[in-house]
């Protein structure tokens, strides 16, 4: 039984890794992001099990990282290089910067000590980004198309994303909420703000609620200074 609990929480960092798989094999702008979405879930879950479960270990949190690399990495720039408004040059080279800014900020956070915040944008939360792109594509959405149809824009916006991967913004996480409201006021604007995209563009929501994220992570970051 002791066993078992070591590795139920692996059971689901390997669920993570095999969607993430299945989206690039799906290679489609609906079946993909559905898989993606089950790579994230799994990746919430496979992190608070350990905790509750009590069996952390350093095995666990580089196979997490392997798994995220692909799930997280490795499948958005792939799916991105299908979304280039023309296959050229650029429609290679802007998917590199996302498995770039994706190993780097995976092994940043390899090597830091576990904290209250996040350094840099996490790969979940940019892979959620591309997740709201590609259901776009898919539903027509006449801003993401029309935005995503200039290769300046489609460069421009994997070269912006990644260097957020990378950068020194402290990133407020969801996990772990505090009872204290006040401790909590970034949490619950996103949440609120997230639930009132879904709303008004559901097709728009995810990558605008990402932007918000990076806003509002600014803002904290500045609060945290004081």
């Amino acid at each position: 039984m002791n066993q078992f609990r070591k590795i139920v929480p692996s059971l689901f960092t390997l669920a993570n890794l095999c969607f993430g798989f299945l989206s690039i094999l799906a290679a489609d702008y609906y079946l993909s992001p559905m898989f993606l979405f089950a790579s994230l879930l799994c990746d919430a879950f496979d992190g608070a099990l350990a905790r509750k479960l009590d069996v952390q270990s350093n095995m666990g949190k580089e196979l997490d990282s392997l798994a995220d690399m692909v799930s997280f990495g490795l499948a958005p720039a792939y799916l991105y290089h299908l979304m280039a408004p023309e296959m050229n040059i650029i429609s290679f080279i802007a998917p590199l910067f996302i498995i770039t800014g994706s190993a780097l900020r995976l092994a940043k956070f390899n090597l830091m000590p576990s904290m209250k915040y996040f350094t840099g944008l996490p790969t979940p939360a940019n892979a959620f980004f591309y997740t709201g792109l590609f259901l776009g594509v898919h539903y027509d959405n006449g801003i993401i198309k029309s935005l995503y149809s200039h290769q300046s824009v489609y460069l421009l916006t994997a070269i912006f994303m990644s260097l957020l991967l990378i950068s020194g913004i402290k990133m407020f996480s969801l996990k772990g909420l505090e009872k204290d409201f006040s401790k909590n006021k970034f949490q619950f604007i996103l949440l609120i703000s997230f639930v009132g995209l879904l709303l008004f563009n559901i097709q728009l929501a995810i990558p605008i609620g990402v932007c918000f994220y990076v806003l509002l992570s600014v803002v904290y970051t500045f609060a945290l200074q004081q």
